[in-house]
């Protein structure tokens, strides 16, 4: 439910939406059953004892859409995205940092948000979230997946949401510098992925290579 309560009353209606949740899971014996973060947790660890070159690079809003700091239903998304990510021994970043504890885990995985920025008619300086709602995935410059689905339980178990995506596989290959060596990627792959980071870098107008 979406409920708005007063900002010294959001903690607390944030615990007991939890805690309701938690309880249902109990109830009908439903926890998450996706295994996307698992396999990601699993691939960095791999990454980590091999001392290989390997990032993640993970883009997504702010915070969920609505008034995060009145709303109760937005401020309940948001915590489980912090314990899944950072929050509690059982996130991603803690369990990593708790079995890596000399390693500097900005080297395999980080975490941003886009934000807008300007000036009013005054001279002010202003700022404002990119709502990110793109379900993109781009691996190596050679394969991309674009969808509806997000990374949850209604989406990936196939009985809820109904999702469509499309697998990009570019047979135009090209050679590309990765890791100090050079390796084959796909071609259109590779422009999609620097048009969006000249567009999020504010870099000017991608011009495609021939």
């Amino acid at each position: 439910a979406d409920v708005s309560v007063s900002p010294l009353g959001t903690a607390a209606a944030v615990r007991s939406l939890a805690l309701a949740a938690a309880v249902r899971a109990r109830r009908y014996k439903s926890p998450i059953r996706n295994r996307i973060a698992g396999a990601l947790l699993q691939r960095l660890r791999k990454a980590i004892i091999d001392n290989e070159h390997f990032t993640v690079m993970v883009v997504m809003p702010v915070h969920p859409e609505g008034p995060w700091p009145h709303d109760s239903g937005t401020r309940y998304v948001m915590h489980w995205q912090y314990e899944t990510i950072c929050r509690g021994g059982g996130s991603l970043l803690q369990r990593l940092a708790r079995e890596f504890p000399g390693v500097d885990l900005r080297r395999y995985i980080n975490f941003y948000a886009l934000r807008t920025h300007g000036f009013r008619a005054d001279g002010a300086a202003c700022t404002e979230m990119v709502y990110v709602h793109t379900k993109l995935l781009i691996v190596d410059d050679d394969v991309a997946i674009c969808g509806s689905a997000n990374i949850n339980d209604r989406s990936m178990l196939g009985e809820r949401d109904s999702e469509i995506a499309v697998h990009v596989y570019d047979l135009d290959r090209v050679l590309s510098p990765m890791a100090g060596a050079r390796v084959e990627v796909g071609r259109r792959v590779k422009q999609l992925r620097v048009r969006i980071w000249r567009e999020h870098l504010g870099l000017g107008e991608f011009v495609a290579e021939q």
